[in-house]
């Protein structure tokens, strides 16, 4: 089954609000990844509100959490968090 992300929109980038994820696996980590690189060509970020710590574990263990600008609920980067 397919679900729909989340997505705010804030000055011409997206936040993807994962706050409610309690499972991923390789296919919703490969959505996540394509959808990040086309946002960088396009000129825009693809940032994430913090999913729950399981969730973030698997995003570790996959090597994927660095990759993923992560952002408060209120679209502020956490320190430390944020991929360059």
């Amino acid at each position: 089954m397919r679900r729909r992300f989340d997505v705010e929109a804030r000055a011409g980038d997206v936040i993807l609000d994962r706050r409610a994820v309690t499972f991923i696996d390789a296919r919703g980590i490969d959505l996540l990844m394509r959808h990040d690189a086309p946002a960088h060509s396009d000129g825009f970020v693809l940032s994430v509100i913090p999913p729950t710590p399981s969730v973030t574990r698997v995003l570790h263990v996959a090597e994927t959490w660095p990759l993923l600008p992560v952002v408060e609920a209120a679209g502020r980067p956490r320190a430390g968090d944020s991929a360059s």
